[in-house]
């Protein structure tokens, strides 16, 4: 008599969310920005950062490549994203954030943009240096294969011959003697439903 064939099935992935949009069917993970000593990276714990904020000073245009982990399965994102952006200026700054959405294929060095959006005018109040810009982005239907990586890059454009800086420290770190978090973040929403 054969012996009856058994075919082992692997336990599902299970995908954790920070919260999920039922109505719209994505779950929004959350992921902060960070330096490590070598990179600049997306990361969901909060580990102290190698450096605590990312800008300067002077007329000048700062851009910075954020990647996140290589996916280990093909996955979606759609809908908003939103970067919330912590920014400390000098008193007579003016600057302003552009956010770019794009795939990279570190494989063959490819990126494609997927959207981008400026945020609003950075200008010191003269009652403090800190200021916040929630950026929301509409991400239309983009898969992502194994081993692409979503990249975040953020463009600091400083328009006035004082100093602009963003929060690049999960652990929120405070900055020489300036009040006002150096931490900033991205809500990204994944499609919920498997490929």
């Amino acid at each position: 008599m054969p012996l009856p064939e058994i075919y082992n099935s692997q336990p599902s992935e299970i995908a954790s969310y920070n919260y999920t949009d039922i109505a719209d069917g994505t779950g929004i993970r959350i992921f902060y920005f960070c330096k490590t000593s070598d990179s600049y990276v997306l990361v969901q714990n909060q580990p102290a950062s190698t450096g605590i904020v990312v800008g300067g000073n002077g007329v000048t245009v700062y851009d910075t490549d954020f990647d996140l982990s290589p996916f280990n399965s093909p996955q979606m994102i759609r809908g908003t994203l939103m970067c919330s952006m912590n920014c400390l200026l000098g008193s007579s700054a003016h600057g302003q954030i552009t956010i770019y959405v794009r795939k990279w294929n570190p494989a063959t060095s490819t990126e494609t943009e997927i959207v981008n959006k400026t945020g609003t005018a950075l200008v010191h109040t003269g009652t403090g240096s800190a200021q916040s810009d929630l950026i929301s982005l509409t991400v239309p239907p983009t898969i992502f294969a194994i081993g692409e990586q979503l990249r975040i890059t953020v463009s600091l454009n400083v328009t006035a011959a004082d100093w602009v800086y963003y929060g690049a420290d999960p652990a929120n770190t405070q900055w020489v003697s300036l009040a006002g978090a150096t931490n900033s973040r991205v809500y990204v929403p994944f499609q919920l439903s498997t490929l």
